[in-house]
């Protein structure tokens, strides 16, 4: 079966093909019968799909019962599923045919009230604001599954001992979920030597030097300045060691 949507005056219509829409519906049909055969109302999968039209375009198959599936191996019941997926697109806007909207999900089912908002709080004292929560948990949402002690610890090295902008993670989320001791504290050690001898402008961005591989950072950051590389490359390691030898007493 097909949809036509046609302008009032048909003559005008067959004139005008550029008004004239098809509307092949398998796809929806088989979005509106996933959503449905899973548990949800006729209305909640109206409601969903009126704030996510996108989804009529997918593939369920493909896009939504991998998701589904995940939630399920973590211990979300169908009703579990049912009330998340019904409130998550309105909160956040968040696609479902996304792996990051399964992510968003489990952090919301996982994560206690009192201790989302004590992290919600923890970042406001750090100088984000709520849209900076938000649109951070839609991007990365695994930041609400970072400790509260994570959180205070990368924030205060980055913010206190660094002198770096907060705001930077907000914009780079990913950080958040690096190693502190292995990844963020040495590779810092090696940008501010860099700074201080002012072959890196203090403006520069901090944040990418965090994210590329090992490689590209030393090709990058240490490889271009022959003259201090084996200094750096001393910085690098001695931080490296330390971080090691503290986890090997924690284990």
């Amino acid at each position: 079966m097909k949809i036509m949507e046609q302008s009032p005056t048909s003559s005008t219509t067959a004139a005008s093909p550029h008004k004239l829409r098809l509307y092949n519906p398998p796809k929806p049909d088989s979005v509106l019968s996933f959503f449905t055969n899973h548990g949800f109302s006729i209305s909640q999968t109206l409601n969903i799909v009126k704030r996510g039209p996108w989804l009529l375009s997918c593939d369920p198959h493909k896009s939504l019962l991998p998701k589904f599936q995940f939630l399920r191996s973590k211990g979300s019941s169908t009703s579990d599923i049912v009330h998340m997926v019904t409130l998550a697109p309105r909160n956040y806007n968040f696609d479902p045919s996304t792996s990051t909207f399964c992510i968003a999900l489990l952090a919301k089912k996982t994560v206690k009230k009192e201790n989302w908002d004590e992290k919600v709080d923890i970042f406001k004292r750090w100088g984000w604001s709520q849209e900076h929560v938000l649109l951070v948990f839609k991007r990365r949402p695994y930041c609400m599954l970072t400790s509260v002690d994570k959180i205070n610890a990368l924030m205060s090295f980055w913010v206190d001992q660094l002198g770096w902008n907060s705001l930077d993670l907000a914009r780079a989320p990913g950080i958040l979920s690096l190693s502190l001791p292995k990844r963020i504290v040495p590779r810092a050690s090696v940008l501010q030597f860099l700074v201080y001898k002012g072959l890196l402008k203090k403006d520069a961005s901090m944040v990418l030097p965090m994210l590329g591989t090992e490689k590209l950072f030393f090709e990058k950051f240490a490889g271009r300045f022959k003259e201090h590389f084996s200094h750096l490359l001393k910085l690098y390691e001695e931080n490296m060691d330390l971080a090691n030898k503290r986890e090997s007493i924690c284990l």
